[in-house]
């Protein structure tokens, strides 16, 4: 069912974003113990801001694909959209945001929290 694709999509797309923010929270819980270990490794801010930012980009495409599928189902209620086509659109949505999201990589620069 693509429906519940979709979702499966989403939940792990959320679930990416939840972990992504959670050094965050963790620096404003704890400063004491977290600003020497997050900035003694850029490496580790660079790539939760990177999860971050695809992730929020992913989360809001597929609610706008899920609410297109919903008003597809109810203009044509006996039609049954192709997996193949939703497949290929949330492949091609997740290869564009990975490239926005190097392109500060591009020219050498960071993601800074």
């Amino acid at each position: 069912n693509i429906s519940n694709l979709v979702y499966l999509w989403m939940i792990t797309v959320d679930i990416i974003t939840c972990t992504s923010a959670f050094h965050f929270g963790i620096g404003r819980l704890f400063p004491v113990m977290a600003t020497p270990f997050f900035l003694r490794y850029p490496g580790f801010c660079n790539v939760f801001g990177f999860l971050y930012n695809i992730s929020s980009r992913l989360s809001v495409f597929l609610v706008a694909l899920q609410s297109i599928l919903r008003s597809l189902s109810l203009v044509y209620p006996f039609r049954v959209p192709r997996k193949r086509i939703i497949v290929k659109i949330i492949v091609l949505m997740g290869i564009v945001n990975m490239v926005q999201a190097t392109i500060p990589y591009w020219r050498s620069k960071t993601y800074r929290s």
